[in-house]
């Protein structure tokens, strides 16, 4: 594979984790819903194999965004009947465990400092949006000659451990089955996607 093609090929993979992050990171807002509804961009979750279907293109962007509102309430934030967007909560049955607290070093390794007051480190979003930056710098790193790139493969595959990339999928499908609107669904069924190909141990 040509270095161009390679670089081309790790953009879009850190493009669907940015995605994946700011899908599940906070409720949609109306900037993020209008680059969704753009021609292009919608062709190309399509070619992904997500679709929300006509209706999410047509519904007035008021109303949409309260739907996409309530329902990202009742997935993430309401107790009961939801999922939990936290690691801890998945591996340990505890809020703030030791995942964690190992969440928030790999950041530190990483050169990142994680700093939210609604969230902790290890929040599903948080997680995919550090999978997007270790792999955006990979592609830079390729593309300027510099042969530092191999060290941003080898950290994200230590943050994506077996047993990391299973709670993700375990998330994902877990949201795929109880989320009722087609965009947490679609969103749902990307991370699955993506996940399910880093545990295969897939290389670009």
């Amino acid at each position: 594979m040509k270095n161009t093609d390679k670089i081309e090929d790790i953009k879009n993979i850190s493009a669907i984790y940015k995605l994946l992050s700011r899908a599940f990171i906070r409720e949609v807002d109306a900037q993020f819903l209008r680059q969704l509804r753009t021609a292009d961009f919608y062709e190309s979750l399509k070619s992904a194999g997500v679709d929300f279907g006509d209706e999410f293109l047509k519904q007035n962007e008021d109303s949409l965004l309260e739907d996409l509102a309530v329902e990202y309430a009742r997935l993430f934030i309401v107790p009961g009947g939801g999922v939990s967007p936290y690691e801890s909560v998945y591996l340990e049955q505890r809020v703030y465990g030791e995942a964690a607290g190992q969440v928030k070093e790999f950041y530190h390794q990483c050169g990142l400092t994680v700093v939210s007051e609604s969230m902790m480190p290890d929040h599903i979003g948080l997680e995919l949006e550090l999978m997007g930056h270790l792999k955006c710098n990979e592609a830079e790193a390729i593309k300027n000659d510099n042969l530092g790139n191999s060290k941003w493969v080898d950290l994200f595959q230590q943050f994506t451990t077996d047993e990391r990339n299973k709670w993700m999928t375990q998330f994902f499908t877990d949201v795929e089955k109880v989320a009722e609107h087609a965009f947490y669904k679609g969103m749902a069924m990307l991370g699955k996607g993506m996940t399910e190909r880093d545990d295969n141990n897939s290389t670009i």
